[in-house]
């Protein structure tokens, strides 16, 4: 797919997706209806997100396959291009994991977009931990997004109001395990 761009001299006019070949026509189109037509300019746009899927147990008799097989379908189902699948079995307190760490290296390195989780919980379970990941991954233009659809961002005062209940709730609930 191709984006679109009509310029009518600094200012653009419209944006569109289109198949290429319809770029003489398009071309013909706009310049024989619009005076002052400068520049028709095709660019070539990403249509899905670069993810990484993460999927976390807390002991050795769990398993993480549930999680990869919905989170490998939500995928599908939101067009995102699943570059990893990446799994911990570990508690959701301890900031160190293997998986995780590799994954944060790709966030920062900026080869992923998306980090895909079935729940916030699954990430981590500290409010700290939780808000310090979210605000690095922010500074990256990287999102963590849950099954549910919900994103997780910082960058706006509700996005950063239930992120934060959100990890509240997923500390109560490993408060409640002990």
């Amino acid at each position: 797919m191709w984006s679109v761009v009509v310029q009518l001299g600094d200012g653009v006019l419209a944006c569109k997706v289109v198949p290429v070949d319809l770029e003489s026509i398009l071309y013909n189109t706009y310049a024989s209806k619009i005076n002052g037509l400068t520049r028709l300019k095709f660019e070539e746009v990403q249509l899905g997100q670069r993810a990484a899927i993460y999927a976390r147990v807390s002991t050795a008799d769990q398993s993480c396959e549930r999680q990869v097989a919905e989170l490998t379908a939500f995928a599908d189902r939101g067009d995102f291009k699943v570059i990893g699948v990446f799994k911990d079995t570990a508690s959701g307190t301890k900031a160190n994991r293997l998986a995780r760490n590799r994954i944060i290296e790709l966030a920062q390195a900026r080869k992923i977009d998306a980090v895909l989780v079935t729940e916030l919980s699954r990430w981590g379970r500290s409010i700290q931990d939780l808000l310090d990941t979210l605000n690095r991954f922010s500074g990256w233009k990287v999102s963590i997004v849950a099954m549910n659809g919900m994103t997780f961002e910082l960058d706006t005062p509700h996005g950063c109001m239930m992120a934060t209940m959100l990890a509240r709730i997923a500390q109560f609930e490993r408060d409640l395990l002990e």
